[in-house]
């Protein structure tokens, strides 16, 4: 069993959806937990450093609208979730 995430961390996570497709950035995630981008930022870069959050350049949306970029959850993030019901 993987070690349990903070509380921030494991909000985050389950706030990005399953999917690769889909991909949010900070102003989507801003107030999660009450948290903002200040508070937001080193969250990520956890998340990201232990593989369970990937980044995206050049997103588009629905319509094809260029979107910037975002995050979503990767696979590891996607069984981490699963392992801790969450």
């Amino acid at each position: 069993m993987s070690q349990r995430l903070s509380e921030n961390e494991e909000a985050v996570l389950i706030e990005l959806r399953d999917s690769e497709e889909y991909c949010v950035n900070y102003a989507y995630l801003d107030g999660v937990k009450g948290m903002h981008r200040k508070e937001l930022e080193p969250v990520i870069k956890h998340l990201k450093e232990l593989g369970y959050i990937t980044f995206w350049r050049g997103l588009m949306d629905d319509d094809g609208v260029p979107a910037g970029s975002g995050w979503c959850r990767s696979r590891a993030g996607n069984d981490y979730v699963e392992e801790h019901n969450l």
